[in-house]
């Protein structure tokens, strides 16, 4: 859960950089580096994991184990990635 939620932490940033940043510079920098620190930390993403888990067969071998751990990165995502435009609309 809490990779999930680190991952929609870091894209936010990424996002966020991107939409508020005057300089064209900062934007793509901004970018950039939210999605490296993202791929760098090894969070994980609900979405990619489908993929790969499908691909690798881990899916077809072990379905139940392979949904619970999908549904507990998706929670986190979700949590990442509403927390923290709530916070920054709030705070």
């Amino acid at each position: 859960v809490i990779l999930g939620a680190v991952c929609n932490i870091f894209i936010f940033i990424a996002v966020n950089g991107y939409a508020k940043n005057p300089h064209e510079l900062g934007k793509y920098l901004a970018l950039f580096l939210g999605v490296s620190c993202f791929i760098l930390c090894g969070s994980e993403h609900s979405v990619a994991d489908m993929y790969y888990w499908w691909v690798s067969g881990c899916m077809l071998a072990e379905p139940g184990t392979a949904f619970i751990c999908l549904l507990y990165i998706s929670l986190g995502n979700i949590m990442g990635g509403v927390l923290f435009p709530v916070l920054e609309r709030y705070i």
